[in-house]
């Protein structure tokens, strides 16, 4: 009976122990946060955004499309990456991005739709404009943290392990769609 009993506490706190963190995957991009799971979270001021990451197929709320390197493809939306430019539509306006990759970060310029987008990415930072919103947010070692949004509030970002198997342009298009 005690012998039993103790078995019983030993699964019950094995249960109990939390599961061990995975690291953040090595790249050179940016930086994932392994606790998001397959989800990019995006919070700024009162508005919670989710985006699931399932394989290939990217779904969240007003969005639904597949990704293969160098494409993305849904509904009203089709994007192709082109050298250091990425050309298509999302419904029925035209999307421009410009790629530019220094030594420390990946720049992005351009529209989708009649949103402007400029901004810049890399494993510390994110920063920059998405239509009438910014960002300036700062790695803080398990998400970008910082301000931003439509009202410059607080905000913070929690990207996808599964982003860091993309190519860059591929992820560059992502934030430029999504945020």
């Amino acid at each position: 009976m005690l012998a039993r009993q103790a078995l019983l506490a030993g699964l019950l706190l094995g249960c109990a122990t939390p599961a061990p963190t995975v690291p953040a995957p090595v790249w050179s991009l940016a930086s994932a946060s392994p606790a998001a799971g397959n989800d990019l979270r995006l919070r700024s001021g009162g508005r919670l955004l989710t985006v699931s990451f399932q394989g290939d197929q990217v779904v969240g709320p007003r969005v639904s499309f597949l990704h293969e390197p160098g494409v993305l493809r849904g509904a009203g939306l089709e994007l192709r990456v082109r050298g250091d430019r990425v050309i298509g539509h999302t419904n029925t306006a035209p999307v421009t991005l410009e790629l530019e990759r220094s030594a420390d970060a990946f720049h992005v310029r351009g529209s989708v739709g009649w949103k402007y987008v400029d901004f810049a990415l890399s494993p510390k930072t994110l920063e920059g404009r998405f239509g009438n919103c910014w960002y300036q947010l700062t790695w803080d070692g398990n998400r970008y943290d910082g301000l931003g949004g439509c009202g410059g509030t607080w905000a913070y970002l929690e990207l996808p392990v599964a982003l860091a198997s993309w190519n860059d342009a591929d992820v560059a298009s992502v934030l430029a769609l999504l945020l």
